[in-house]
């Protein structure tokens, strides 16, 4: 992803069976300097470097991990 980018986050809480059950309280968090989220999971990038995001609903907790790198382009010569 690159800085200043935003995107948005989705989960889908699911039993050991794949059954979908209910994300009551679903909320979104990081602890990382690379990305903000809203606890909605509104993600927006900020400094180049890796982002974690963790869902946590129903006792439960996950992990998203976010590259952010600069915007640029890549040449090569043979």
């Amino acid at each position: 992803l690159y800085t200043g980018r935003a995107y948005a986050l989705t989960a889908t809480l699911r039993d050991a069976y794949g059954n979908v059950i209910p994300a009551d309280g679903l909320i979104f968090a990081t602890d990382s300097p690379a990305v903000a989220v809203t606890a909605g999971g509104a993600v927006t990038t900020q400094a180049i470097g890796r982002g974690r995001v963790v869902a946590r609903a129903g006792g439960r907790a996950d992990t998203v991990w976010a590259s952010v790198v600069p915007q640029g382009r890549i040449a090569a010569v043979e």
